[in-house]
């Protein structure tokens, strides 16, 4: 009985143990504690003697028999009610559904039952030295899919539902002497794979185990702890979905919804490595404070929608990028003639584009500098830039509508 309660006092879940109070039609009305654990004592915020010989109801004011949900202090709970012949024993189960159940003895599994035939996770028992399952809880067969009995014949033919790519690693791992090996080393061995349902579609288990050991501490058995975290693994999922589109967004321009001058240098360094001939055109819309003030800035972002546009289509083998304002750039993957020739067809293309925005008739023009990356330059993008944003000016200075090259 002293390991039972060593057990109990050790479990994660919250525990109550006690006498049924029986009103005058003999119906359950509260609960005289007789036992509980340190869990129950964390939840409640009280010492153990403040709480034994009270009832439920003094410790937990709105608690009723016909509802097995709790709510206390802002953590939901569901109750199971476990009925014996001398008393009644509640399981808490908080959002941490782990049960470190201790076993030594034949004694303890009639309690042990009781108490995982209640968990969503299936609890598995396994004498080291023999290797034999000394037990496995119902929620063994709901979560693999295959029948208690059938596993006690063939403690393997779990197996067959594990997913193709995870099962030369489970057949590694799931071996006595490997669970040993790890649990020695970190105190515990933990593994996720996937298992497959009848609709053949995939759960995510997590298979824990944990020593249980003897008066001299040395291990007699394995407890493992299986529980399907296919949920979990949904939610993180979305998260990393979710953290990816945050990433790439910004990197986005919010208005033209190509990439920002922070995302332009990322995407540089990687470029750079990559590719031999590299080349930078520096482009910006000539006069267009005028569009603005002539137009509104509603017109004058469509004018920067419409150019962004126009840079990306025509930058296939490369990128384009909002560096600020009405000022873009463009990384090649050119030699600087064949940028510039590129640049010089985009110039031509919209210097014979026009824009109709509500009833407005817009055409623009830009200007262009173009440099490419030299020897010298040590991979340092920035001198690049350096020198296409100077040619860039040059060609704003003869006149604007122009591409120039600069190579010196």
């Amino acid at each position: 009985m002293k390991d039972i309660k060593f057990i109990i006092d050790n479990m994660k879940n919250p525990f109550v143990y006690g006498n049924i109070i029986l009103d005058e039609n003999k119906n359950p009305t509260n609960i005289l504690i007789l036992e509980v654990n340190k869990a129950f004592e964390e939840l409640v915020g009280l010492k153990k003697e403040d709480i034994l010989n009270k009832s439920i109801k003094d410790i937990l004011s709105n608690f009723d028999f016909l509802n097995d949900e709790y709510c206390f202090l802002g953590k939901y709970y569901s109750i199971d009610i476990c009925f014996d012949k001398e008393g009644v024993a509640l399981i808490f189960n908080d959002i941490t559904r782990y049960k470190k159940l201790y076993l030594k003895s034949k004694e303890k599994e009639n309690i042990i039952k009781q108490v995982t035939e209640n968990l969503e996770e299936a609890i598995i028992l396994q004498d080291v030295k023999t290797k034999e399952i000394i037990y496995i809880s119902p929620s063994f067969s709901k979560i693999h899919g295959i029948l208690i009995e059938e596993v006690l014949k063939n403690k393997h033919l779990w197996k067959i539902s594990v997913h193709p790519k995870d099962l030369k690693r489970i057949e590694k791992e799931f071996t006595m002497d490997y669970a040993l090996k790890k649990i020695k080393e970190e105190g515990f061995f933990q593994s996720v794979y996937r298992i497959l349902n009848s609709d053949g579609s995939y759960k995510w288990i997590l298979s824990k185990y944990i020593p249980i050991k003897n008066e001299k501490g040395e291990i007699i058995r394995v407890l493992g702890i299986d529980q399907d975290i296919t949920r979990l693994k949904n939610v993180e999922e979305k998260l990393k979905k979710e953290k990816q589109k945050a990433q790439k967004m910004a990197m986005i321009d919010y208005l033209t919804k190509i990439y920002n001058r922070r995302a332009f240098f990322i995407r540089a360094k990687e470029e750079i490595k990559k590719f031999k001939d590299i080349s930078i055109i520096m482009a910006d819309i000539d006069r267009f404070k005028n569009i603005n003030d002539t137009f509104g800035h509603d017109i004058g972002d469509e004018v920067l929608k419409h150019f962004a546009k126009i840079l990306k289509f025509h930058t296939k083998q490369g990128f384009a990028a909002r560096f600020g304002g009405e000022e873009f750039i463009i990384l090649l993957h050119e030699n600087g003639n064949k940028a510039y020739d590129k640049a010089e067809a985009i110039r031509k293309y919209i210097e014979e584009s026009k824009l109709s925005i509500n009833g407005n008739v817009i055409r623009y023009t830009a200007s262009f500098g173009v440099s490419s990356l030299r020897e010298q330059d040590n991979l340092d993008i920035e001198k690049v830039i350096k020198r296409a944003d100077q040619a860039m000016y040059i060609a704003k200075e003869k006149g604007r509508n122009m591409v120039v090259l600069n190579n010196i």
